[in-house]
């Protein structure tokens, strides 16, 4: 979880950059894009990824604690 929190915080600024070259060498002289992001499509973007992780955690927890790590240790393979 604190993987995912730092990959939200350094993600949406690499984003925002990198969406800005795009923008950049996609600008034409006959066409000319103009972006405007509202603050609430961050908060949402970041929301959908931390509860996508949950989702994750979440399942990925419940098939681990199925497995007996006494029993794996001994298995020859």
């Amino acid at each position: 979880m604190i993987l995912t929190a730092i990959g939200i915080l350094i993600g949406l600024p690499a984003g925002r950059i990198l969406s800005g070259f795009l923008i950049a060498a996609l600008n034409m002289p006959s066409i000319q894009f103009t972006v405007h992001i509202a603050p609430a499509s961050y908060l949402f973007s970041a929301a959908i990824t931390f509860g996508f992780a949950i989702i994750v955690n979440w399942m990925a927890n419940r098939i681990l604690d199925r497995i007996n790590m006494v029993e794996a240790l001994k298995s020859v393979e």
